[in-house]
């Protein structure tokens, strides 16, 4: 693609779009020369417009590295790291009088960039069990997606709902044997006619542990006192709502890696019921 003698240093402009641009370095034959660029490779992957304003055949290799690692550039200029599409994030799952209720905020990251400001971070895997996904979108999607795949054979060949604790075991055998491999955090959450509304809670590693309420992400560093403080057993649907909402308003509000809308999903023997609520509604605005 790029030729070689004084036609190849002339200025130019060249458009691609590449997702990333993966340059190979073939070392010169003399030490005080440059490295040549020996050959590229595109990857097409998703589509990104890079623009440059002239072909560089003669360059240094350390800079190479360092665009290698810092990512490529969108439009905006930004750096955007495709190893690392993750949700930097806050979910949480509570038990309540009637049921469960889930939650999370719905920011995408790709390092420091948001790659998506209205993600659904909830996910149904069967009719009244649902999961709280964080960690490596990718990996979190594929082990849900799994799962929901298994209940519903084992729902077809057995002519009953499966409970929460067999899906709790199914996400918890997949995280634990590739947890080596997997990058996911979860909370799985349901109601079953058996035990009614349960709460598991599987962290990076693949253990499971069964709790009244869960929280999760990198918005749970700032709400563990909040919960602590305003938990109590057997509430209302309306109060545990508001928990909810609460305690996921203030995560938004102190973690940068968190943000966008609040989701929830409650959860009784009705079946699922979604709610969506701005985080910044009801603030109250301090005059000076």
């Amino acid at each position: 693609m790029w030729g070689d003698g004084a036609a190849a240093r002339s200025q130019s402009c060249l458009s691609f779009d590449v997702a990333e641009l993966l340059v190979e370095l073939q070392p010169s034959q003399t030490t005080s020369e440059p490295r040549r660029i020996h050959s590229t490779r595109l990857l097409f992957l998703q589509r990104f417009r890079i623009t440059t304003t002239s072909t560089i055949l003669h360059c240094n290799s350390s800079a190479i590295m360092e665009f290698g690692r810092a990512g490529v550039l969108n439009e905006d200029g930004i750096h955007v790291d495709m190893d690392r599409l993750k949700k930097g994030e806050v979910n949480m799952a509570v038990t309540f009088k009637d049921g469960v209720i889930l939650g999370a905020d719905s920011r995408t990251t790709t390092g420091a960039y948001i790659a998506n400001r209205v993600t659904d971070k909830l996910t149904r895997v069967h009719d009244t069990i649902w999961c709280c996904r964080s960690g490596s979108a990718a990996d979190t999607q594929a082990v849900a997606d799994i799962v929901q795949y298994q209940l519903g054979l084992f729902s077809m060949t057995s002519g009953r709902p499966p409970m929460t604790q067999t899906a709790a075991s199914i996400f918890q055998e997949i995280c634990y044997a590739n947890k080596d491999m997997l990058s996911a955090g979860l909370i799985i959450a349901g109601w079953d006619e058996r035990f009614g509304g349960q709460v598991y809670s599987i962290p990076l590693g693949g253990s499971l542990h069964k709790q009244a309420y869960a929280i999760g992400g990198s918005g749970s560093t700032y709400i563990y006192g909040y919960c602590d403080a305003n938990w109590k057993e057997g509430m209302e649907e309306e109060e545990a709502v508001s928990f909810v909402k609460g305690a996921l308003r203030e995560a938004i509000k102190w973690d940068g890696s968190s943000g966008g809308v609040i989701r929830m999903v409650v959860l009784t023997k009705k079946g699922a019921d979604r709610h969506l609520y701005l985080p910044d509604t009801d603030y109250k605005v301090r005059q000076q």
